[in-house]
């Protein structure tokens, strides 16, 4: 794992989120080791001294790590939720020197589901609260519907990354990007370890406008800079057959950033459509003007007073505490 690296984490957040982004984790943060079957994870735990507080895991996107997302993480935080934030398997402090970005989408399910029955292992009245942003939103969609201890799914975004909205915008090649893909196949069944770089198989300049935006995040030391072929088709023909919407019962919040150049609304709002009624409270918000990732704190933290006024809203959480 990555540990010898942990202080170089901090650059891209305070340049982008302040110096209060990186105090809030100095301040609050414990640094744990999980094992799970495939290894060992690292995520960082932000308590509460409340006995029932809810424990939200927040799962960071593609490449990423959980310390990108701190102004939510704060954010939720001082309303009144606990918040464990790990790094999936091959990302960020997770990552060894064999497995960074090469850790196929199944590894990161797997992995993300042992994080969940150890956050609901942190006590019986403490309900636990899936959320995760981009790809962290599908993925822990897939990993809480194994995992009956998870109460209610607060996400970024809601889609299938076999989504042709999706392949189109995401996706370094538009229109072609899904073809080329299905293409590739056979070669990723020959070579699945071929590595290719990020920018090669994303548009990441759709993550946000901002000059400067991606270039940074780009020299973040923990960010996963390359992946492999095996990965990429892992994304088109493991995943999305995980991604049962109907089965979802548990109260559920979508928030959807109405300028998303990465993943268009009209994604989110088919992944919607499809979950059942069941599901209640159950809502999807519209963030108008919003980018895919947000560069200052203030949107971040508005995001989190979303999910705290919705877990109020579904009994999780005290309206006091919010």
């Amino acid at each position: 794992m990555t540990q010898g690296r942990d202080h170089d984490w901090s650059g891209f957040v305070r340049r982008w989120f302040g110096e209060a982004a990186v105090a809030f984790h100095a301040d609050h943060g414990r640094a744990e080791t999980l094992s799970w079957a495939g290894g060992r994870l690292h995520q960082d735990v932000y308590d509460r001294p409340e006995p029932a507080a809810p424990v939200v895991v927040m799962v960071h996107g593609i490449q990423g790590y959980g310390r990108m997302l701190m102004p939510v993480l704060a954010g939720l935080w001082r309303r009144g939720c606990a918040v464990v934030a790990p790094d999936l398997p091959g990302c960020g402090l997770s990552a060894t020197a064999d497995d960074k970005g090469r850790r196929g989408i199944l590894d990161q399910v797997a992995g993300l589901e042992a994080v969940l029955r150890a956050a609901a292992a942190r006590g019986a009245d403490r309900p636990l609260v899936a959320s995760g942003v981009s790809l962290g939103a599908p993925t822990v969609f897939a990993a809480a519907l194994a995992v009956p201890a998870v109460r209610a799914l607060a996400v970024w975004n809601l889609f299938s990354p076999a989504d042709p909205a999706v392949l189109r915008a995401a996706g370094r090649f538009g229109a072609a990007t899904g073809p080329l893909l299905r293409a590739a196949r056979p070669l990723a069944r020959l070579a699945p370890g071929l590595s290719l770089p990020a920018w090669l198989g994303l548009a990441l300049e759709h993550l946000n406008d901002t000059p400067g935006f991606t270039a940074s995040m780009l020299r973040d030391p923990l960010i996963t800079r390359t992946s492999t072929l095996g990965v990429l088709q892992s994304l088109q023909t493991d995943l999305p057959p995980r991604l049962r919407w109907a089965e979802w019962r548990r109260p559920v919040l979508v928030l959807q950033p109405g300028a998303d150049r990465m993943i268009p609304p009209v994604a989110t709002e088919r992944a919607f459509a499809a979950l059942t009624a069941a599901a209640a409270p159950r809502r999807l918000e519209l963030l108008p003007g919003l980018p895919h990732f947000p560069a200052t704190p203030e949107p971040h933290d508005a995001a989190a007073g979303r999910v705290v006024a919705f877990l109020a809203e579904a009994g999780l959480l005290a309206p006091a505490a919010g």
